[in-house]
C-alpha cells in the first residue's frame, strides 16, 4: 500500500474547505418571514454593515439561492432578486431556506 504524502493531505483539505466555503444551493430558495435585509457583499468577520443594504425582502417574498457563503463567524446566502440583482442575506435575519419545489407561503 502506498503512503499518503503531506502534499496530498494538504490538497485534500484545501478542496474540502473550498467546498464548504462555496456550497452551491441552486435548488433552494429564501422566503422572508419578516422584512429581511439584502446586502451588497458579505463581511469577512462580524455582522454586515447597514450601508451595504441594497434591498429589503418583504414578508412572504421569495428569491432563488445561488450559493452559501461563510465568513469567520457568520453564514450568508447569496440570492438573486426578482429584478436580477444579486446580494446576500445574513443567517441572523428572519427568513427560511426551503427547496424550490416547496409550497410554503
Amino acid at each position: 500500500m502506498g503512503k499518503i504524502t503531506p502534499c496530498a493531505t494538504v490538497v485534500g483539505l484545501i478542496a474540502l474547505v473550498m467546498g464548504l466555503i462555496s456550497c452551491k444551493n441552486t435548488d433552494m430558495m429564501v422566503i422572508a418571514v419578516e422584512p429581511t435585509r439584502v446586502f451588497k457583499s458579505y463581511p469577512d468577520s462580524g455582522p454586515p454593515k447597514q450601508d451595504e443594504v441594497i434591498a429589503v425582502l418583504n414578508r412572504g417574498e421569495a428569491c432563488a439561492v445561488i450559493h452559501s457563503r461563510y465568513s469567520k463567524d457568520f453564514m450568508f446566502y447569496k440570492i438573486r432578486l426578482k429584478d436580477g440583482r444579486e446580494g446576500y442575506v445574513w443567517a441572523g435575519d428572519k427568513f427560511r431556506v426551503l427547496p424550490k419545489t416547496s409550497n410554503a407561503p
